[in-house]
């Protein structure tokens, strides 16, 4: 679900979230 709403921002979930990147989200 995360990875959908940074979709929309247009920025990878680890920047928003501000953590490292999950190769299950990648």
């Amino acid at each position: 679900v995360e990875a959908r709403r940074s979709s929309i921002l247009g920025l990878p979930v680890e920047i928003v979230m501000g953590h490292k990147p999950a190769a299950s989200s990648a």
